[in-house]
Formats: structure tokens, C-alpha cells, sequence
């Protein structure tokens, strides 16, 4: 029993960090497509517009709600609510990249090409908002309820998210296909940078359909 709860936590917080990965590095796609005026066609020739990954972040954001539900497993604590470990990180990962990292706040969760360090800071930062978001509903017994009654009235809707979440699956797989094909034509552009982000895809579309094939959305907001 034990070793299942912490797997499930383990799962969850794997899918969340990717999730929040995926929003951060297509965040940055986007603010390049847009800065560029709709000039820059990222991924050609397949992806037909840039404006297309907005799909993946809001395939990101509904899997964020599913994979917090799967990690409702009781575990034990070292000392403090994992929230606040989370929170802890996530300030000094920030702190640490706006004196030493030549990066704004708003830079650590939009924008690529960053080095390495500054690129483990952001690791760090989204690890932090991981364990934040993952124990979120722990923080006050007010916002318990208020996160209970949410997830009541989404349940009510559930057939039309189903749909929705079907749509936003296939097509963050179908960006996942135009970036992996684009990028195997324009070698030396990025690679490492492409190759996160296609990762990111393509876990965040598997995790929105899987999600439909386990029938999740049918399940009741206060099952285990």
C-alpha cells in the first residue's frame, strides 16, 4: 500500500513538472512568433501557424487538474506540508536566477536559448511550483472547499471536457509530429532546445488522451 501511494505521487509529480515544462517551453515559442509579427513561421513546412500551440498549453493546464488528482495519495511528510517545500524552492530558485542569471522574472517562465545554469534555475523553479501546486488544496480548509465546490461544478460538464481535452490531445500530438519532422530537416537549429520541447508534447498529448481511454473526466471529483 505504501509503495503504491508513493508511486502514484511520484507519477503525478512527474506529469505536473512535465506539464508546467510544456506551458514554459512553448510559452517561449510563442513570444518568438509574436515578437516577429507573424513573420517567423515556426516549423516549417508542416505546422501550419505558430498560433496552433496555444493547443499544447491548454492541454498542459487541463492535465495539471488530472494529474493532481491522481496524486491524492496519503504520504508521510518531513516536517512541513510538501506546499511549503515547494514554496521554499521555488523563491530561492527564483531569488538566485534574478541576481546571478541576467534573466527578469517574467523571463524564467517565458523565453529559450538560455545557458545551462540559468536553465537549471528554471528547473529548480518549476520544481518548487510543482510541489506547490501538487499539495495546493493543503494550504487552508476554506480553499479545500472552494477547490471542491470547483471541481463539482466542472464534473457536471465533464461529457463537453471530454471532447475538448480529446481535441487538445491530438493536436499537441500533431505538433509534437511538425516539430520533430521540421527539426530533423534544419539540423544544428536548437537541437537540444527542440528536442525538450518535443518531448514535452508528446507526454502532455499521450497524458490528454490517455486521460479519455482511462475515463477519468467520468469519475466522481471526490473519489479517491
Amino acid at each position: 500500500m505504501i509503495a503504491n501511494a508513493y508511486g502514484k505521487k511520484i507519477f503525478s509529480l512527474a506529469l505536473l513538472f512535465n506539464s508546467l515544462l510544456t506551458i514554459v517551453s512553448v510559452l517561449g515559442v510563442l513570444q518568438g512568433f509574436y515578437s516577429a509579427r507573424y513573420f517567423w513561421k515556426p516549423y516549417p513546412p508542416y505546422l501550419i501557424d505558430g498560433s496552433f500551440f496555444w493547443f499544447a498549453v491548454l492541454a498542459a493546464m487541463f492535465n495539471i487538474y488530472l494529474v493532481v488528482r491522481i496524486g491524492r495519495v496519503k504520504t508521510g511528510r518531513l516536517w512541513f506540508h510538501h506546499y511549503v517545500w515547494g514554496f521554499i524552492l521555488f523563491v530561492l530558485a527564483c531569488a538566485l536566477l534574478l541576481l546571478f542569471g541576467s534573466i527578469s522574472f517574467f523571463g524564467i517562465f517565458v523565453g529559450n536559448g538560455y545557458s545551462f545554469a540559468v536553465n537549471a534555475g528554471r528547473f529548480f523553479a518549476l520544481g518548487g511550483l510543482t510541489l506547490f501546486i501538487d499539495d495546493f488544496a493543503d494550504v487552508s480548509k476554506r480553499l479545500t472547499f472552494g477547490l471542491r465546490l470547483v471541481r463539482s461544478k466542472i464534473y457536471k460538464i465533464r461529457g463537453a471536457i471530454r471532447v475538448v481535452q480529446g481535441v487538445l490531445g491530438f493536436m499537441s500530438l500533431y505538433i509534437f509530429l511538425c516539430v520533430t519532422l521540421s527539426t530533423s530537416l534544419l539540423q544544428g537549429s536548437n537541437q537540444t532546445g527542440n528536442l525538450v520541447l518535443a518531448g514535452t508534447l508528446l507526454v502532455t498529448s499521450l497524458t490528454s488522451l490517455g486521460s479519455l481511454f482511462m475515463k477519468m473526466w467520468r469519475r466522481s471529483p471526490f473519489e479517491k
